[in-house]
């Protein structure tokens, strides 16, 4: 990890007692008893600590984006994931998709679709590195903003080398709790901060940060498009001889491996293996999100589907295809 030039003789000096003031404030604002306080103070702690992670912008050679450059030009937008359903899109849906904003997860910069832009937290490998690197970052023919989770580069003590102009940083607050009570209330208090320059929300992956983004620049509508969970697949797994979906093969096995995760591709995808949750402390993915639904979006008017019928999420949220989610007319944007 690199060394955190935030951590001043001042920054020792006021940060034992600003914490202390923040575990009184969780305890007051969230009526815990005395055994959660500390978690609520931790996940306090952390969102002001998001903003410090972003001063060391120049360790790892990008932009510190404190709000995240975003034109919006479409009503509905849609969030592209990387499971093995991507391959199902049709040519027509695709260039539907063109039509609207969108927003390209991690690894999706292998497909040839140019979303608009793409947001990555980036793996451990070196595979990795190079890939992002020379597909996206230094590819004189993607020209798509990329926006980047400073902390992982950080922790893994890795410098860019595309121009710093190239990566936009952002910083989110991670709620490490399975606490229902303590998340229902945190999202009700700072989901929707009244400055766009306030941290995103970090649950347990960059797909439901990315949500939280795309709730903030104003969507009421949100397609979720190759988000299958149901297994271990990647839209690049179907193709082993292609030379160019090879590296994604490879960087991703590197990745898994540096975290010690399973790469068997017929069993749950690792953002709900409930093993792995409990180890870092929060809820799988289909159930932050339907707590999401329950706790902001049910009562915001926003509307979260899936594309992929056999997606983990199509028990619980709405399947809409392409064409339909493209045409359809809410209430919400007359």
């Amino acid at each position: 990890m690199f060394k955190l030039h935030f951590k001043t003789l001042a920054y020792k000096f006021y940060a034992p007692l600003l914490f202390k003031a923040m575990k009184l404030y969780g305890r007051i604002m969230f009526s815990l008893p005395k055994e959660d306080q500390m978690e609520i103070a931790s996940t306090l702690w952390d969102r002001f600590l998001a903003k410090k992670f972003l001063s060391e912008h120049w360790q790892v050679n990008g932009t510190a984006a404190y709000q995240l450059p975003w034109e919006k030009k479409s009503e509905k937008i849609y969030i592209l994931g990387c499971g093995s359903s991507i391959n199902n899109i049709t040519n027509d849906e695709w260039d539907l998709i063109s039509k609207h904003d969108s927003i390209g997860v991690n690894y999706f910069y292998f497909h040839d679709f140019k979303p608009t832009a793409h947001f990555v937290e980036l793996g451990k490998s070196q595979a990795a590195f190079n890939c992002i690197h020379e597909l996206l970052l230094c590819n004189k023919e993607r020209s798509e903003p990329v926006f980047m989770q400073i902390r992982h580069l950080i922790y893994n003590e890795t410098r860019l080398k595309s121009n710093k102009e190239r990566v936009h940083l952002y910083s989110p607050t991670t709620m490490q709790s399975k606490n229902t009570h303590i998340l229902k209330k945190y999202l009700k208090l700072f989901y929707f901060p009244p400055s766009k320059n306030k941290p995103l929300i970090h649950h347990c992956s960059t797909l439901d940060c990315v949500i939280n983004f795309a709730v903030r620049q104003g969507y009421k509508k949100i397609c979720l498009v190759g988000v299958d969970l149901n297994n271990n697949q990647y839209f690049w797994d179907a193709f082993p001889n292609n030379i160019h979906y090879n590296k994604a093969i490879d960087a991703v096995n590197e990745d898994y491996a540096a975290v010690n995760w399973s790469r068997d591709e017929d069993t749950c995808h690792a953002t709900v293996n409930t093993v792995l949750t409990d180890k870092y402390n929060c809820l799988d993915l289909v159930t932050y999100l339907k707590l999401l639904n329950d706790t902001i979006f049910s009562t915001n008017g926003i509307d979260l589907v899936v594309s992929n019928k056999t997606s983990l999420l199509a028990s619980y949220f709405s399947y809409q295809s392409i064409s339909d989610f493209s045409n359809y007319k809410s209430e919400h944007y007359e």
